[in-house]
Parts: structure tokens; sequence; C-alpha cells
């Protein structure tokens, strides 16, 4: 059905939202709320009624009912302080109150035609662009030409979203992030990042609102860039599986020169890059491949000389992220040590004085000089929705922007006053399949993220990490009575990366950024265990009073066991590098310090699995699953999948892959059971605060 609601044309089937200049797809169950209102205008309805009739009777919460509306009136350009679409009645629920008109398709065409036909004049310049896109592909690795630029440019109207306080910069569809604008503040470059997770770097007119694709080869991703202090070149990464590489580019307006190779980077190496304030120089980070720590340099373009920086000392993913300071040749560094503190460090870049500012104990990316360069801002917590300010001293805290969606990552606009940042809604969901029978059920369909499922050790319950209540919590699904409540109340804004259950099933241990904490599922009583602050990895229970964990020491990982009872420490033999406890000991995994797979009790039985091209760990977990004879992992890629390997037969089968809509990530297994989060739905807009 179609409907007319104020100037636009909405259409469930096509799940469209259209106006003359702009057509935006929606996301499923905004079409469902939309048609919902359009069938009861002018009704003050409760959340209760909503989640009943559009969320179908769902457990979800008011929270994820809050973030459809504001979703909603995003695309609808809609202020609640003013609305002139959903009006919102405290303590009662939201009316709609826009102008509707039920669509006849047979015999009333009068703007329906209009509109439609200026979308559709809109929309057709898409295969032409992917034509072109396909015929130069076949062409030079480097092909972006003038000529072949004005092909690449796409107009989307002479338009401002406002929302919050807030203008929305980009409305791709996808996720867009790593923005940067120019000096001027005449164009806006940012990365795009497709479906299928291949990323393209555009360079947008916040003018005309034309853009352009800088590309290269097609199995190239590209982007991030930065702006010369002048705004008459861009620098930016060229990456694939095989190669990393910077290049430069001269730019007038959106007419792009020749790409000129600067560096050739180690491969694997995706760091930051920006000018400093001289049009030849840029600094940049880079590591020698993946899962090794960034190191910090900066390059001279006109006699290529490459110098290390002085820097905090080298840890984990250290020292990646940096700001150059607004008006000074100073940058501050952002830089976790060994306890996983991040500490934010002011780097005099003619002087090399390193000066150690503050730290915080924080899951927190990215800390930018404020526009006078005498505070740093900040993401407030995670999940984090505000900006925060602080003295260079780490004190006189004050929030200086609140989003209506969550915050990934701050930047400084040119104006001097605004900031750019990067905000939307990342959504996972958590799917069961038995493996016998191949018979599936989404367990978990919040609005926002559910992860880290793990079956109780009888595979009756399962526990997950969701950020329905706003942040995260642990929340326990019954697979018998289809029921789910919330088992914490966490009062910090934690990141979350491990979940177990103990072997009789009583307790959790949930991993944070450096910390356990354990859960007794018979008081709910929440222990935060007394180990040193420092990275961990590869949780597990030994037994139900003993914990196992990997740290590092003396540069190599060891298994660690803590002791709940004697609340003693001590390390398992240092061949071991991880270790994954099972109830049934025969699917204990060990790993010894060659990465060697083995299992059984103290890892007494070989294996014939093929573990060398798999990433043993992903987010500080063991990324491979023991049943008997068979094993289970995660292949991580553009298009993930979960894997299965038998001993017996010696073969390996796909047993969940990417499809639309479900990109699979963390699992579990249980007897003949899996369960796995997905990815459902991810987009990230860029904004500015005004």
């Amino acid at each position: 059905m179609r409907w007319q609601i104020n100037q636009f044309i909405f259409c469930d089937e096509k799940q469209t939202l259209v106006s003359e200049g702009y057509s935006h797809q929606l996301e499923p169950m905004m079409v469902e709320l939309l048609a919902y209102f359009c069938q009861h205008p002018n009704e003050i309805i409760s959340k209760d009624r909503l989640i009943e009739n559009v969320w179908q009777g769902r457990i979800v919460s008011d929270n994820a009912v809050t973030r459809i509306i504001t979703k909603l009136r995003k695309v609808l350009h809609d202020d609640a302080r003013k609305p002139n679409f959903i009006a919102t009645f405290p303590k009662k629920g939201y009316k709609f109150i826009a102008n509707i008109r039920l669509i006849n398709e047979n015999k009333d065409k009068q703007p329906s035609v209009d509109l439609d036909s200026e979308s559709r004049k809109h929309l057709t310049k898409r295969p032409i662009l992917l034509l072109a896109t396909l015929l130069l592909i076949a062409g030079p690795i480097f092909w972006l030409l003038n000529k072949e630029q004005e092909l690449s440019l796409e107009s989307v109207g002479n338009r401002e979203i406002k929302m919050s306080g807030s203008t929305v910069l980009t409305t791709d569809a996808g996720n867009e992030v790593q923005p940067s604008i120019s000096p001027d503040g005449s164009r806006i470059s940012y990365t795009s990042i497709t479906p299928d997770s291949k990323t393209n770097l555009v360079i947008k007119s916040l003018n005309s609102y034309k853009k352009v694709y800088v590309q290269h080869s097609a199995d190239e991703n590209v982007g991030p860039a930065s702006w010369s202090p002048d705004g008459k070149q861009i620098v930016y990464l060229v990456a694939n599986a095989k190669a990393c590489q910077y290049y430069t580019r001269k730019i007038n307006g959106l007419k792009l020169g020749e790409p000129e190779l600067i560096y050739n980077c180690k491969t694997g190496s995706y760091g930051s890059i920006s000018f400093t304030h001289s049009n030849n120089k840029v600094v940049f980070s880079e590591n020698n491949g993946v899962g090794t720590p960034y190191e910090l340099f900066e390059l001279d373009l006109i006699n290529k000389t490459k110098t290390r920086l002085n820097q905090p000392n080298i840890n984990f993913s250290s020292n990646r992220q940096f700001d150059l300071h607004p008006i000074e040749d100073k940058l501050l560094i952002s830089s976790s040590d060994e306890q996983q503190w991040v500490g934010f460090y002011s780097l005099d870049l003619e002087s090399e004085k390193l000066h150690l500012l503050f730290k915080q104990n924080a899951y927190i990316c990215c800390g930018i000089w404020s526009h006078r360069g005498d505070r740093v801002v900040l993401m407030d917590g995670f999940p984090s929705y505000q900006l925060a300010s602080y003295d260079l001293s780490g004190k006189d805290k004050k929030i200086i922007f609140s989003a209506s969606e969550q915050i990934v990552r701050p930047y400084r606009h040119p104006n001097g006053k605004d900031y750019v940042y990067v905000a939307g809604r990342h959504n996972k969901d958590l799917k069961f399949v038995d493996l016998i029978s191949g018979k599936s059920e989404v367990i978990a369909d919040s609005s926002v993220s559910d992860r880290l499922p793990v079956f109780s050790p009888n595979g009756k319950k399962i526990a997950y990490i969701s950020e329905a209540t706003g942040s995260e919590q642990i929340w326990l699904y019954d697979m018998v009575k289809k029921q789910r409540k919330k088992l914490t109340s966490f009062d910090s804004h934690n990141h979350y990366f491990d979940l177990k259950f103990s072997h009789d099933g009583q307790a959790l241990i949930a991993l944070n950024i450096n910390s356990i904490y354990y859960v007794s599922l018979a008081n709910f009583k929440i222990t935060k265990l007394p180990l040193p602050e420092q990275e961990i990895r590869a949780i597990s229970f030994k037994t139900n009073q003993k914990i196992s964990f990997s740290v590092k020491s003396q540069d190599k990982w060891q298994v660690h066991v803590y002791d709940l009872n004697s609340k003693s420490l001590q390390v398992e033999a240092l061949d071991w590098k991880y270790v994954l406890h099972s109830r049934n000991s025969d699917n204990t995994i060990w790993i010894d310090q060659n990465n060697a797979v083995k299992s059984g009790v103290q890892g007494a039985i070989s294996s014939n699995f093929p573990s060398e091209d798999i990433s043993l760990i992903t987010h500080r977990s063991l990324n491979i699953k023991k049943h008997d004879e068979q094993w289970f992992w995660l292949e991580l890629g553009r298009n993930n999948t979960i894997k299965r390997y038998s001993e017996i037969t010696q073969k390996i089968d796909t047993i969940v892959e990417t499809t639309p809509g479900q990109l699979p990530s963390r699992f579990d297994i249980s007897e003949m059971s899996l369960i796995f989060a997905y990815t459902k739905h991810r987009n990230f807009d860029v904004f500015s605060s005004n």
C-alpha cells in the first residue's frame, strides 16, 4: 500500500519514503511502525500497544521502541519538540498527527506520479554509475580521471536534515565512518562501508550535495582520508589482503588529480594518517601486521624520509589513534598501558617532548583536542550518547553535547565551534539452530545489540549480553519456557568481551576490558575478582570454584587459575598459552606457545584439526569449540562463516554462512545445537552538532 504523508509518499511494499529530491530506504521495523501509524492516525497509542501490534508481542524494552521512534523521526525530518508527524504524550504514548491519505493505485495518480517520477529520475542514475564503474574496472588500476569523475557525481538534492541539535551530513545506505571536513568547510570526506564490508572513499560537497568516489582497483579498500592545511590535497589509505599503500591526490572542488604513491605500509596494517600543519608532512600509525601493536611515524613528502616519533610504550592496540592540535604542532595520542588504562598523551612534534595528560580506566576510543586545544573531548562511557570534555589533567568534566544515537567517535569541525561525530545503531540478534534437524529460531531480537551467547551445561538456557536497557547487561533466555530476563544491573558503562557458565550452571563469569566479574545465579550477587588490571583472554571455569584465564607475562601469554575459595592465584604449566575448559575434559582445548592445538586432560590428545589458517583468538575469546570428534570455528572475512571439521572424515563443511540480513559472529555449541550472534542491521551516519 502507499500513503501520502504530508510531503512524502510512503510505500510499505518497497519500504521507501520518497519526496522531491529525496528517497530513503526504511528498516523493516520502521516500515511496520509507520504503517501502523498510518492505519491509526490521531490516536494516542501506548508503548504496550505498539509492542503488541508492531512487535507482535515479542519481548522488547521501552528503549527499543523509543529508538525506532527516533529513527523514524530522523527520516521524516521531524522535531520532537515541534512535531509535524509524531507527537509524544508523556506517560501515555504517541500520536501520529500528519496529514495522511491512502493512495488509490488505479484512480488517484496526481501528486504520486510526479513525486515518483522525480524519485525515479534520481534513482536511475545508480545503474549508470554501476555500469560506468564496471567498465572502468577493466581499465588501468588508477582509472579515476577527470572525465570519469563526472560519471561518479551523484546529486542528492539541496537539503539539510536536522535533529536534536544536529545536522546529518551523510545519508547513504549502509555505514559512513571516519569523516574529515575540508579546512574551508565546503567538503567532507568519509569512508562508506558496503553490506559486504568493502570500504569506499567518498568526497561530498556540503553545498551542492554532489559526491565523488575515490576508487582504485576493484579488490582494494579505499579510505580513510585527511585534508592538507590548504584543502588542496588529500592523503588516504588503499589496502587489500596483499598490499597496504598511502596516496596523495590534488583536489579542486570535487575534481581529483592523479594519485601519487607516497608510502608502502606493512600488509595488514590499517592505521590512521593525517597531514600536520605543513602540506609537506604527514603523521601515520603502522604495525607489523594483523594482531601486532601500532607505532607512530612522520613522513616528509619532499624527500620521502620516515621518522619514528617519540611515543608511549607499545602495548596491545597501543598508539594507533592520534589527533593534531588545532593550532600548535602537537599530537594527542590515545594509548592503553599494560593495565588497560587509556592514557592521553601530548607530543610536541618540534621538541619531541612527550607528556602524559591523564588516564581513564574505561572502554573509550580516541580522545581529541577541543577547538582551543586547552581541553580533551571524549565519548562519555560506553555505550555513549554524549560527548564530554575534560581539562588537561582529566578533571572538570563537562557534558558538551547529547545525541539521540550511539556515538562511535568525535571529530572537530573546522568552523571552530561544532563537533562532527559518527553515530547510529548496531543491531545484533541471536539465532538457535538444531544441527540435526536444521530447524532454527531467533531467540533475541531487540532493536539493539544482543551478543556473546553461551549455553548452560544442560543446553536449556542461554546467557548473553544485551544493550536493551541502554547499557550492557547479562540476560538469560529459558529455551523451555521461551522467556528471558535481565540478570544484572551493572552501574558502569563497561564493554564485555566474553561470557561463560560454570560446570554446574549455577554461576557465570563475564570479562570486561580488564576485569572478571563472577555472577551467582543463586542470589544474583556480583563479585569483581581481585585480579591485576591488565588485558585478559580466554576465560573459562576449570571447576565450579576455579576460574582459568590467560594474561601476558614476560612477553608470553600464560594460563592462570584463580581459586574462589582460597582467593589465590597460580600459574599453570608455562607451555600453555590458552585453554578453554569443558565439563567433559575430552572437549577441553589447549593451545601451546607455538599455537599447536590439543585436547583432553592437560592437552594429552593430539589432533589432526587444521588450525594453521584459523584465527584462534577473536576479541579476547578462544574462537574454536570442540564436541566429541567435531571442531567448530568462526572463519573471519568479508563474509563470516561458521565451519565444522570432523576428525573421522577429515572433512570441513559450512554450517552457517552469510546471507542477506545475517552476518554471523560469536557462537557456542551444546551437544548438537548451535547458538550464534549475527548482525541484522548496522547503520551509522555522520552528524555535526550545531
